[in-house]
């Protein structure tokens, strides 16, 4: 048996492997330890967890994206981090993470009369798109704006109303106290 440095050996793939299934024990752990573990997912060893993966990953950044006991911003950090795990392994992203993306990036923030970044918007709009139809993708389009514009005029008028002048920043408005809730049509 020849035991010399082999240059062809894909050394990086196994490493990448190994990472993958630590990864994976690193979201089970945390999701246990949270109470997101869906329930039919319990009890099963990593390697009967790691085989079922995609669905779990998705179960999971949906059960994250309703927590209501994280702020939004949490949520959407545990949900996107999921997502960037089955982004790099090149699993299949589905409707489930969409909208839990949807949920912890747009609604609550806006619920919550958070600012939401075009840039942020037209990401998720894109991916929507290509997983579930940019029809589905054009009506969230609509919502969203109309909901958005909605806040930041609301914002703009509570600072003329206390006596302000020039832009509102939404989140500024908020942090003042001076923005209760408004949702127009997008509920979760």
């Amino acid at each position: 048996m020849d035991l010399r440095f082999d240059p062809e050996f894909p050394v990086r793939h196994i490493l990448d492997g190994l990472k993958c299934r630590e990864r994976m024990n690193r979201i089970v752990i945390s999701a246990n330890r949270k109470k997101h573990l869906p329930t039919p997912f319990q009890g099963l060893t990593i390697d009967r967890l790691y085989q079922v993966r995609v669905e779990l990953v998705h179960r999971i950044a949906y059960q994250f994206s309703l927590d209501r006991t994280l702020s939004a911003r949490q949520c959407h950090r545990h949900v996107y981090y999921l997502y960037k795990y089955l982004h790099r392994y090149q699993q299949p992203i589905g409707v489930l993470m969409t909208k839990a993306l949807v949920q912890t990036a747009i609604i609550r923030p806006l619920l919550e009369n958070r600012f939401v970044s075009t840039r942020r918007f037209c990401w998720l709009r894109d991916l929507i798109a290509r997983v579930e139809g940019q029809d589905v993708a054009e009506k969230l389009d609509k919502l969203f704006w109309d909901w958005r514009g909605e806040v930041i005029r609301k914002s703009q008028s509570h600072l003329y109303e206390a006596d302000g002048i020039g832009l509102a920043h939404v989140n500024t408005m908020k942090r003042l106290g001076l923005l209760e809730k408004v949702s127009p049509g997008l509920r979760p």
